[in-house]
C-alpha cells in the first residue's frame, strides 16, 4: 500500500506552508497527516506487507529490487515516525513566538 507516501507528502507541503502563514489550524492538519501517514506506513510495512514466503521464485533481479523496495519502506517508516514525534512535540510543547 503506497497510500500513506501520499498523506506523508501531504503532511511536509502543509508544514511548509505553515512556516509561513502561521495558523493553528494547519498546524492540526499537518499533524493529523503526519499521524496517518505514519500509522499507515507502519502498518504497511509490518502487518500487510511484511515477509514474502514466495521470495526465492523471484529471479535475482527481481529479488534485489523487491528487497531495496523493503530497505526504503523501513527508511520511511522511522523517517515518518521521528516526524510525527517532532511535529507532536512542536505542536503541544513548544510556543511558537512571531
Amino acid at each position: 500500500m503506497h497510500i500513506p507516501i501520499a498523506f506523508i507528502i501531504l503532511a511536509f507541503i502543509a508544514q511548509l506552508i505553515s512556516f509561513a502563514v502561521f495558523k493553528r489550524e494547519l498546524s492540526w492538519v499537518a499533524l493529523v497527516l503526519i499521524v496517518i501517514g505514519f500509522v499507515g506506513a507502519y502498518l504497511s510495512a509490518t502487518v500487510f506487507h511484511g515477509g514474502d514466503p514466495k521470495l526465492s521464485l523471484l529471479d535475482p533481479v527481481a529479488r534485489a529490487t523487491f528487497e531495496k523496495h523493503e530497505q526504503y519502506a523501513g527508511y520511511t517508516v522511522w523517517i515518518s515516525g521521528v516526524a510525527a514525534l517532532a511535529k507532536i512535540i512542536s505542536h503541544f510543547f513548544l510556543k511558537r513566538k512571531l
